[in-house]
């Protein structure tokens, strides 16, 4: 009694293919009923060779994979395929074009078909226009041409090959010559043909019209090194280098060494730890573990300027980053013997004396400036929320010094910062909240906030003895 599976069989391919591979004789009557399909298809396919037939795809890879259980009845089915895809594959679909393909190479893998025949038809169709196709190609050509010298030269088919791919060269399709000129050197480099006669060839392409031939054959006998090529092909035409990357070539100036690209990839890495709402114990130990690795006297200068830049870059975004231990380190740096660390570690003590300079020796304080008093560390998770627009209390003194007549600029301005001083941090939010609350704030009144905060940059801490000058603000912008 048959199994009620055989009745799904003429409709389940991948399931006859699988009874097929495991008993061949029990399914010979199936299998002649789907062929019978298959040389249905193909008659339809030579009047529409330009349309799609995903029918004739599937029934196409069936026959590859069993061709070699079934000889005899698909002995002529390997030189059909190469005729149909020989005298097609100019109008076929792209899917069904790599279908052909793909049914070939499956065929030579079973050794169905001479290696001869399929490599001279695989360098025919060449002067196809999709990239897709061509790597396939390209790669069949070579792989099956390492694996018939793999045990021995097989001088027979590689002097056919040779003189195959040297009438290629002169083609006049340009991507078909280049890719066989490819071809060739990678045989090359394998060491399946390094005679003198592949030289010669290869140096009969230095002469050509086409650039990038000219460029490929010269740059062979150049000696350009392998890991490099390979290393320029995969890499995408789209990506530049970083700013980051070109100040660390500036900075520098010399060839990257290995613990000076682990410390690149340690900035990159770094670079992702921006965000200030990161936790304390989490963001920590990255610029811990960069500065007790890379920022030793151990390693080169180069290495260590590299280092100082990322903690830098991490700390200004997130200043809870870097514990005050390894902070006070690396300011000591600012006297270092090489010129690029000593430049590299004043940044990171400025923007501290900003952030917060109390994490720095006191010798690196700095003069205290307005801004600098107000500066507060945030903790983890703490807001910075403000409900007025910081400086706008300005506003308010201001207006109550224009009505006062009988002064100039200079005297203005200096009654308005005293005033400021003498007045609590409690007084100036209050009026600043009530001037954002209560009043539409023009250009011009942004402009003198701006100007007002530069002055605080600029100006001493209150109780501090006000050596600095007043100065004129360019307000023209």
């Amino acid at each position: 009694m048959s199994s009620p599976n055989n009745n799904k069989l003429p409709s389940n391919l991948p399931q006859l293919q699988n009874l097929i591979k495991r008993d061949p004789p029990a399914f010979v009557e199936e299998f002649l009923q789907q062929y019978t399909h298959y040389q249905s298809n193909v008659e339809i396919f030579k009047l529409q060779p330009n349309k799609p037939s995903k029918e004739l795809a599937e029934l196409m890879m069936f026959m590859a994979q069993i061709g070699h259980r079934y000889p005899e009845h698909l002995s002529n089915f390997p030189q059909e395929l190469k005729d149909l895809l020989s005298g097609n594959h100019t109008v076929l679909e792209p899917d069904l074009w790599m279908t052909f393909c793909k049914a070939l190479i499956l065929l030579r893998n079973k050794k169905l078909i001479s290696p001869s025949s399929l490599l001279e038809l695989f360098f025919e169709l060449l002067h196809c226009h999709d990239k897709v196709l061509q790597k396939t190609l390209y790669t069949h050509i070579v792989t099956d041409i390492n694996h018939l010298n793999a045990k021995h030269k097989n001088n027979k088919v590689n002097i056919m090959l040779q003189n195959f791919m040297y009438t290629m060269l002169r083609d006049s399709n340009a991507t078909a010559a280049k890719i066989s000129l490819d071809v060739m050197i990678e045989l090359y480099r394998r060491n399946i043909r390094n005679d003198d006669k592949t030289i010669s060839d290869i140096m009969t392409a230095c002469f050509p019209k086409v650039t990038n031939i000219l460029v490929a054959a010269r740059t062979f006998f150049l000696g350009k090194d392998e890991d490099e090529k390979k290393g320029s092909d995969s890499e995408s035409e789209d990506e530049a280098p970083t700013a980051r990357d070109l100040l660390v070539q500036y900075a520098t100036g010399k060839k990257s060494s290995k613990s000076k690209k682990k410390v690149e990839r340690a900035v990159e890495v770094l670079k992702k730890q921006k965000k200030k709402k990161k936790g304390r114990e989490i963001i920590q130990s990255l610029p811990m573990t960069v500065a007790n690795n890379f920022v030793t006297d151990k390693k080169s200068g180069e290495v260590m300027t590299v280092a100082i830049h990322a903690i830098k870059e991490v700390t200004a975004r997130c200043s809870l980053a870097v514990i005050e231990e390894i902070l006070q380190d690396l300011a000591q740096y600012k006297t270092h013997k090489d010129k690029n660390v000593m430049m590299s570690a004043r940044p990171l003590i400025q923007l501290f004396r900003t952030l917060n300079p109390h994490m720095l020796q006191k010798n690196f304080w700095g003069k205290p400036t307005e801004a600098s008093a107000e500066a507060r560390v945030q903790e983890y998770g703490e807001l910075d929320a403000k409900d007025y627009i910081p400086g706008a209390e300005v506003l308010e003194i201001e207006k109550e010094e224009d009505a006062e007549n009988g002064e100039d600029e200079w005297e203005k301005q200096k009654a308005i910062s005293q005033k400021l001083s003498n007045m609590a941090m409690e007084d100036q939010r209050a009026k600043a909240t009530g001037i954002s609350t209560n009043r539409v704030l023009a250009q011009e009144d942004f402009l003198k906030l701006r100007k007002a905060q530069m002055r605080k940059e600029l100006a001493d801490a209150p109780g501090k003895a006000q050596k600095r000058k007043y100065i004129e603000i360019d307000s023209d912008e």
